[in-house]
């Protein structure tokens, strides 16, 4: 999951810097998204 709470960025910025990753976009995903909907058990 995003870290929400660390006040040095926004999540806009923590996002655009993530999808700049040279990662999968599988991973992305995971670290933007799923992994969130996972923890709090949301539906898909």
């Amino acid at each position: 999951m995003l870290g929400s709470d660390y006040p040095g960025k926004s999540p806009k910025r923590a996002v655009q810097e993530i999808i700049k990753l040279d990662i999968p976009e599988k991973d992305k995903e995971m670290i933007c998204f799923r992994n969130a909907q996972r923890f709090l058990n949301l539906p898909e």
